[in-house]
């Protein structure tokens, strides 16, 4: 049940675009040290912050997911 996560930062402002561009980068770390994190990932972004895409997150819930994903 592996969906990717995707964001389409062209469609964001700079700052948020960056933002994003981050926590791509450290979903992709932290599925790359333990494949299970995708789903603690996924479960995450639906049941704490209800959005099923991280483009969706608005900036600051952007910052405190990746906070949290860090935490992983």
């Amino acid at each position: 049940m592996s969906r990717r996560i995707e964001a389409e930062p062209e469609t964001l402002a700079e700052g948020m675009k960056s933002t994003l561009d981050e926590v791509i980068r450290v979903i992709k770390r932290k599925i790359q040290d333990d494949p299970e994190n995708s789903d603690r990932i996924r479960s995450i972004l639906n049941n704490k912050y209800h959005r099923e895409k991280v483009q969706e997150l608005s900036e600051d819930g952007c910052e405190s997911f990746l906070k949290e994903i860090r935490n992983l």
